[in-house]
């Protein structure tokens, strides 16, 4: 009889993020119908010091969905989008790497991760992030940014974030607390 290997998704998604460093985040409202916006997360890494030998960034997605139809217009939305198209808005890449969504069970937030490779003489700075890749992801997103948050900045405190030190409550979604963690006193 053959034994199946379970594919843990939480803990590949864990082992990525230690990989990775976080550069810069934003929240942006993403417009999915003439009367409907939902918020979102991006998150901007790059591989660790000695962790790739490519020169690339990670930006990942986070999206509130509420219920399975906000869901399908989220996903249909993102599929839509032209993914090599954003090379022609983002000065120094080399190649554009869609993850495809897996659909989570029960889970309220739509997750879309993307691999920016980059050429070799372009190099990672806050004016390449400010003046290139934001306005790049706004532009194909086709969504309004709410303005960049660099890691570095943030104090050593909120840089170590656990679940638990976000509110629970009823007030805005888990997004929306999130960014209110970061972005309060």
């Amino acid at each position: 009889m053959k034994c199946e290997k379970v594919t843990d998704l939480k803990q590949q998604l864990i082992g990525l993020f230690d990989k990775e460093k976080v550069l810069a985040f934003f929240d942006f409202q993403l417009v999915v119908d003439q009367n409907e916006s939902v918020p979102g997360l991006c998150k901007i890494s790059e591989p660790k010091a000695g962790e790739a030998k490519s020169n690339y960034l990670s930006i990942l997605f986070i999206i509130d969905i509420i219920d399975g139809a906000m869901e399908e217009k989220v996903d249909t939305l993102m599929k839509g989008i032209s993914w090599s198209g954003f090379e022609t808005h983002l000065w120094g890449s080399s190649m554009i790497i869609p993850i495809p969504y897996v659909k989570q069970h029960d889970s309220q937030h739509y997750l879309k991760e993307v691999d920016i490779y980059l050429n070799a003489n372009t190099r990672v700075s806050r004016s390449y992030i400010v003046d290139n890749l934001y306005p790049a992801i706004i532009k194909i997103l086709g969504c309004k940014g709410n303005g960049l948050t660099f890691w570095e900045e943030l104090s050593d405190e909120k840089k170590h974030l656990e679940i638990t030190d976000v509110q629970r409550g009823t007030e805005g979604s888990l997004i929306e607390r999130i960014i209110g963690y970061f972005k309060g006193p």
